[in-house]
């Protein structure tokens, strides 16, 4: 028996030596090494224009792929929008959480072949932070106090407070100083910017106005498989179902899904988009809603999946979480739904007046003020349905629709509101496009009782709208960002979360989705290829096109 097992293995090792003398392509059959065909191009299609681009005020879907694709920072988000050292080594931070050491990766290299250094680094963040903070992201950086190059590999961050979104805040475009050290950074535009550190590289702009990227042999985490990318900007619906089924396009982004009939060899996904419609009570003393029983009692008589069914919205998806939904962030809280509106508000001092069929307080009579922007057609229509459900449960309901002036001026002093729909876009770098490559996850902006407006008008959309202030939250927010370990964080923001939830004072109800669908022809090593995060280009240095 051992005679005959050692003669096997003596034969097995015998084939590997004689198949690793083979030529690699013999060698490729004999071993089954699989191969990936390099080469090709994709083309990525778009609704919206792509002109200018600045990185630190990104405006739309089609800005934010593009910086995506041509640029990296320290760290990038996975497609669980998880922070991932990019540029960046490893890092460490002191004791007190202010003092934040980055080493990048050593031998990094521009895509025109320039060392990419500390300096470069160094040289970006300064850059953005002499800009006025006029937005989430602006505001964020002036947490850093000061950022210095020990040597060519590390950076050191000195930061006015421990603050752990700093690691998607790292995210952010590291720009080369070798190119753009002369010029205003003001004045930089990274659409035409053709030395950058991402997976691609922008070469030219074609006569039809499309955007040509080729692969950069530099890039951190190896060269791409593809040649080239090709961003089909402002492609209407009818145009990018035209590319799709003539096989045209190889990615396209939608903003409508009716009626949306692809060729076979398509697939698709509806991805959500970082914009919350909610609920928002008025929590301030003195306020209906500022008693949380009521609150409660609301939320549970609403079918918010009904909403949807009644008001005929599609392009917007039914959720009940802060965070986009799949993030570690998201976590929601389960409702006992019920019909019977009368022990809860019995319980909070209103009872049923069956004559006069209304719900009475010392003659006072329950009525729910409802208001919505009306110059946002779904938020109309939603709240139409609101009105309806809630009406048939025995409530008075006072729809107020008001131009977009008069519905902001809601949430500034005297604060004239009882609940409102409200349309938040949780972006940094905009007020109105909501960004998910530097996205956070945490909602301390809804929450934070030190953004309540207190005083001078300030209607700025990532305010504390609803006067909330619980100290419970607030230690459990301040505790999650002060926690740089990323699995850590998690478990707090959810908590923080969960505590705000808890109390009722914002209603998830709903985010819009666009539709990306993508041809079957391109795939990566480690499998099928599905695009249902907005994130889904992390990781398209692997993209491959299948062997025809």
């Amino acid at each position: 028996m051992r005679i005959r097992f050692w003669l096997g293995v003596l034969s097995l090792s015998s084939f590997f030596l004689y198949a690793c003398q083979l030529p690699a392509a013999v060698q490729d059959i004999f071993l089954q090494k699989p191969t990936i065909p390099r080469g090709g191009s994709i083309a990525l299609s778009f609704p919206d224009a792509l002109s200018s681009l600045q990185p630190w005020h990104v405006t739309s879907r089609t800005e934010e792929a593009f910086v995506t694709l041509t640029h990296a920072g320290l760290t990038r988000l996975d497609r669980q929008g998880i922070p991932q050292l990019e540029l960046m080594d490893r890092w460490s931070a002191s004791s007190d959480g202010t003092v934040v050491t980055a080493t990048i990766k050593p031998d990094l290299q521009w895509s025109d072949a320039t060392p990419l250094t500390s300096a470069d680094v160094v040289y970006t963040y300064v850059s953005y932070r002499a800009f006025s903070p006029r937005t989430p992201l602006l505001r964020e950086l002036q947490r850093i106090t000061d950022v210095v190059n020990v040597d060519a590999q590390t950076v050191v961050f000195h930061l006015n407070v421990e603050y752990a979104p700093l690691l998607t805040l790292w995210a952010l475009p590291i720009l080369p100083m070798h190119v753009l050290g002369s010029q205003p950074i003001e004045s930089l535009n990274l659409v035409t910017l053709a030395t950058s550190a991402g997976p691609f590289v922008y070469t030219e702009q074609d006569a039809t106005g499309n955007y040509h990227l080729h692969a950069n042999p530099h890039y951190v985490r190896g060269m791409p498989f593809l040649d080239d990318v090709v961003i089909l900007p402002k492609q209407n619906q009818t145009k990018a179902i035209a590319g799709i089924t003539d096989a045209s396009v190889t990615v396209a982004e939608l903003t409508e899904n009716t009626n949306l009939r692809t060729a076979e060899a398509t697939k698709r996904a509806a991805v959500v988009q970082n914009e919350l419609m909610a609920l928002v009570f008025n929590v301030r003393d003195g306020h209906l809603f500022a008693d949380p029983a009521l609150r409660r009692a609301l939320h549970q008589a609403t079918h918010f999946e009904k909403v949807f069914d009644t008001a005929s919205i599609e392009s917007y998806q039914n959720v009940n979480t802060m965070a986009i939904p799949g993030h570690p962030f998201a976590v929601s809280m389960p409702i006992s739904t019920t019909t019977d509106l009368q022990p809860m508000l019995s319980d909070a001092g209103w009872e049923w007046d069956a004559p006069s069929r209304k719900f009475l307080r010392e003659s006072e009579q329950f009525v729910v003020r409802l208001g919505i922007d009306q110059s946002n057609p779904q938020a109309m229509r939603m709240g139409e349905s609101l009105a309806l459900q809630w009406r048939g449960l025995g409530l008075t309901v006072d729809i107020i629709s008001l131009d977009r002036q008069s519905y902001l001026n809601q949430f500034i002093p005297p604060f004239a509101y009882d609940v409102a729909l409200v349309r938040w876009a949780n972006g940094r770098s905009d007020s109105q496009y909501a960004d998910t490559f530097m996205y956070d996850g945490r909602s301390g902006d809804l929450f934070d009782h030190v953004l309540m407006n207190s005083g001078m008008p300030d209607i700025r959309p990532s305010l504390n709208l609803t006067g909330y202030n619980n100290p419970q939250y607030q230690a459990a927010q301040h505790l999650a960002d002060a926690i740089y370990d990323p699995a850590r964080r998690a478990q707090a923001e959810q908590k923080a979360i969960h505590i705000a939830l808890s109390d009722e004072s914002i209603i998830p109800i709903a985010r819009p989705i666009h539709t990306v669908v993508w041809q079957s022809t391109i795939a990566i090593p480690s499998g099928e290829l599905v695009l249902d995060t907005p994130w889904y280009l992390y990781g398209i240095e692997q993209w491959y096109l299948k062997a025809q």
